[in-house]
């Protein structure tokens, strides 16, 4: 089995619906658009095809909008954005996948403040790992830290059982 090499999607365009296109490492840097990212979206946006644009960073797809707005990427150039943070908000709002119907309400947070809006708005507190019926983890609080800083929190919940996500 050989793979085709493309130099562009305009190559392959004519053959599919829609993209699904990563966002971090395609689309842009984690700072800025990437050269010609955005015509690429306006070029599949005028050609009539649908774009979802898929992340796995843990936070509401809102936030990613809102991210690529300030590269330049306005909301008129793609049709949905998803992301790891947002289906896990779907999942824990609807709790019809029996994982998530057997979740208490009191979760820990494992990770930094600005990935909060995973759980904000639904019927579920925050509380310290001792009282915690599951853990949600989000990722590091900043990059300087080291697996051994979660070792506690994860031997904590461990030790009780606790189902994470």
């Amino acid at each position: 089995m050989s793979v085709r090499m493309i130099h562009g999607l305009s190559e392959v365009a004519s053959g599919f619906d829609g993209f699904i296109l990563d966002l971090w490492g395609v689309v842009h840097d984690g700072v800025e658009a990437y050269p010609g990212a955005r015509d690429t979206l306006a070029a599949i946006r005028a050609a009539g095809k649908k774009t979802l644009l898929l992340s796995n960073a843990p936070r509401r797809a809102d936030v990613l909008v809102e991210q690529l707005g300030r590269m330049g990427i306005g909301r008129d150039m793609y049709d949905e954005v998803l992301s790891s943070g947002e289906a896990v908000h779907m999942e824990l709002a609807r709790r019809t996948d029996p994982f998530y119907a057997s979740l208490g309400r009191q979760l820990y947070h494992m990770g930094p403040e600005r990935d909060q809006n995973v759980f904000e708005g639904l019927e579920l507190v925050a509380v310290d790992i001792d009282h915690a019926d599951f853990i949600l983890n989000t990722g590091p609080w900043d990059f300087t830290e080291t697996v051994e800083d979660y070792v506690p929190r994860m031997q904590q919940g461990l030790a009780r059982n606790l189902p994470m996500i």
